[in-house]
């Protein structure tokens, strides 16, 4: 009885809660291109500079040297973000076309 008591009085208290919560997630603003390609380049500026480091990497020019290493290396010579435009123009369009 202590438990159907405890999830009534849950469930009337953060009910109301939860279905507001529910509905401002769902709200349609945008259409899903738009937010399929800001979601994607969202996610591509969080990793762009591993990624420009991993490819360095795996470049075979850099034998030796660590991680972090290049990381400083390609934020001194100004390459960390080269080819941002172009790589999220392409993201944007193919992760918002496959929202659609």
């Amino acid at each position: 009885m202590a438990g159907f008591a405890g999830g009534l009085g849950r469930g009337v208290v953060e009910g109301p809660f939860e279905m507001i919560k529910v509905r401002r997630q769902v709200i349609e603003d945008l259409s899903p291109f738009w937010r399929g390609g800001m979601c994607a380049n969202m996610a591509w500026m969080t990793i762009w500079p591993l990624d420009v480091v991993k490819s360095r990497a795996q470049s075979g020019k850099f034998e030796g040297v660590g991680m972090v290493q290049l990381l400083k290396d390609a934020a001194k010579d100004g390459h960390l973000w080269r080819g941002v435009g172009p790589g999220l123009t392409r993201s944007f369009i193919a992760n918002g076309s496959s929202m659609v």
